[in-house]
């Protein structure tokens, strides 16, 4: 079946009334971005920036614009901001839709107008014209402006309709098709959605769908304790979790808090207070299966890491798959999870994937550079918040391991700021830090990468790794941005640093060719994940193809003792 949706599976299509359902879906039409009503891929006056300008900037420090450019423009200017302008007159009220790379502000006239949506800036009839100017922020290596339209008020909502319909189609039939049956009525309810696609006739359906847009998964909490997240339907009455440490005895209800329709439940019991937990969901009148959560901490322990799954549900589905046999503690995204942070649609995708393993095992999300898509007016993640357990930057022990994530994406140009810096030299200074036996700092961008053409790493976290790495004692820096698998160790007086690049959890892979430096030790243009194995002595590494091949693997000694 062609262009199927990345949920459905053959045992799907095999069933009579499944099928149906996922073949009335296909002939729903995708929705897509109307044309420009005004020509605006020509003339546009460009300029670059300098980094010292920041995030949050007026029109009057916009530098003189002196070359001229048709779209789409790009160039290689990495961590800078590229000015666009242009006279323009509308004719009516509307939209001006920027694809830019990688986010974009703009002022209309001399005022700032904030974002809908992520990437549409609403702007009112002239009757002379006005000069739009456009700041777009580029954080990777080549950036600019790729596309800008005109969209006037009505087909902005004739969009926004579609596109609300077309994703609320896609949802009721993921739930739908989980389900082990369901009854004539939802499926015909469904049909008529599909056959009828108005918002009525969605809600209808949706009132006897199951209701759960996310699935159950699991987090842990920087002291240890279990998180367990979902996302139920607008509208929806609260679920209830039960728990317990054993399946004869789940009488205990946990209070939940919300943002929305994103449920959260913190089990009140101490990673190291049980060697295990046992709960189960309570959402409309129906109770879920009972899952089990193993809490108690050994010495060896296995995790999973894995980078950029941005988009490439296909791959990522496979790659979860192949994770369950790991058996891990849990498993560790290192960013760019989704390929536009502001689509709650994406998010919801990558959950879907992820919520087979993670519905048992704790997950540990990262932000990257493309979790913050959308959201270029003041860099906070809204939806990398209402569904994530822990700040943004954070540390937790597990075992004899102390792990540290950072996230600079918060920053234009990138970068560490000081307080997060403060934060982190802190946290390197203390006891759990001194007294673990492997230390890991977990960050998108990596400090050394050679398989991106003319991507070297990034110097700001280069430097800081550089500066710390003996110190400090850090073992593993741990990557994604580049989409392959890299492996480089470099010794900083008597610390050996092992630097692992996990960018092919789902993304496209880069091209062929590679950077002349820095010379890694290892670079394979494959979609992959790491599996580690943390013994005292030595950290057991293998990084995993999508057939469930080895790529690489590679045993880890603490300094001098192999």
């Amino acid at each position: 079946m062609e262009n199927r949706p990345y949920f459905v599976d053959q045992c799907h299509l095999d069933n009579p009334d499944k099928r149906a359902l996922i073949e009335a879906f296909q002939t729903l039409e995708k929705p897509s971005l109307p044309a420009s009503g005004i020509p605006l891929g020509e003339g546009w006056r460009f300029s670059t920036g300098t980094p010292a300008e920041g995030l949050s900037v007026s029109l009057s420090e916009a530098p003189p614009l002196d070359s001229l450019t048709d779209l789409p423009h790009r160039l290689l200017a990495p961590n800078h901001p590229i000015w666009y302008s242009k006279e323009i007159t509308f004719d009516e009220e509307g939209v001006i839709f920027v694809n830019a790379d990688d986010g974009a502000q703009l002022f209309y006239a001399q005022h700032a107008i904030t974002a809908e949506e992520g990437s549409f800036f609403r702007v009112l009839p002239s009757t002379a014209p006005v000069r739009v100017t456009i700041r777009v922020l580029n954080n990777a290596m080549k950036g600019g402006l790729r596309d800008v339209r005109f969209i006037s008020q009505y087909q902005y909502l004739k969009y926004l309709h579609s596109t609300d319909v077309y994703g609320r189609a896609e949802n009721l039939l993921k739930q739908l098709i989980e389900q082990k049956s369901f009854s004539g009525e939802v499926s015909a309810a469904f049909l008529n959605a599909i056959r009828n696609p108005t918002l009525q006739n969605i809600s209808k359906a949706e009132a006897l769908s199951p209701g759960i847009l996310v699935l159950p998964f699991l987090q842990r909490t920087p002291d240890g304790k279990a998180v367990i997240t979902m996302e139920t339907a607008s509208d929806s009455p609260p679920p209830e979790l039960w728990w317990g440490r054993s399946i004869q005895n789940m009488s205990k209800q946990v209070e939940t808090k919300s943002e929305g329709n994103i449920w959260q439940f913190t089990l009140p019991q101490k990673a190291e207070e049980a060697d295990s937990l046992y709960y189960f969901l309570s959402y409309r009148g129906h109770n879920g299966q009972v899952t089990a959560i193993s809490t108690k901490e050994t010495i060896p322990f296995a995790f999973t890491a894995w980078g950029d799954s941005q988009g490439g549900w296909r791959v990522f589905r496979r790659h979860i798959l192949n994770m369950q046999k790991e058996a891990p503690a849990f498993t560790i995204g290192l960013g760019d999870l989704t390929s536009d942070g502001v689509n709650e649609q994406q998010w919801r995708a990558f959950f879907a994937c992820l919520q087979p393993l993670a519905g048992r095992v704790p997950v540990v999300l990262v932000p990257g550079n493309h979790d913050y898509d959308g959201y270029y007016d003041k860099l906070y993640s809204q939806n990398y918040h209402r569904y994530a357990a822990t700040p943004n930057y954070f540390c937790w022990a597990y075992g004899n391991a102390i792990f540290l994530t950072l996230d600079p994406n918060t920053n234009f140009p990138l970068g560490i700021d000081h307080k997060q810096k403060k934060w982190m030299e802190q946290t390197m200074a203390s006891e759990a830090w001194l007294k673990a036996r492997w230390r890991f700092v977990l960050i998108h961008q990596p400090p050394y990468s050679q398989g991106w053409p003319g991507y070297h790493g990034d110097g700001f976290i280069r430097n800081i790794i550089d500066s710390l790495a003996e110190t400090a004692r850090i073992d593993f820096v741990l990557s994604g941005h580049s989409h392959d698998y890299e492996r480089l160790s470099k010794n900083y007086g008597g610390q050996q640093v092992n630097f692992l690049v996990l960018g092919g959890a789902g993304g496209g892979l880069e091209p062929e060719a590679s950077s002349e430096y820095p010379r890694m030790d290892k670079v394979v243009k494959a979609h992959h994940y790491g599996a580690f194995e943390v013994f005292e002595n030595r950290v057991v590494f293998k990084a995993i193809g999508l057939n469930g091949n080895i790529i690489d693997e590679a045993v880890f000694f603490k300094n001098g003792e192999d």
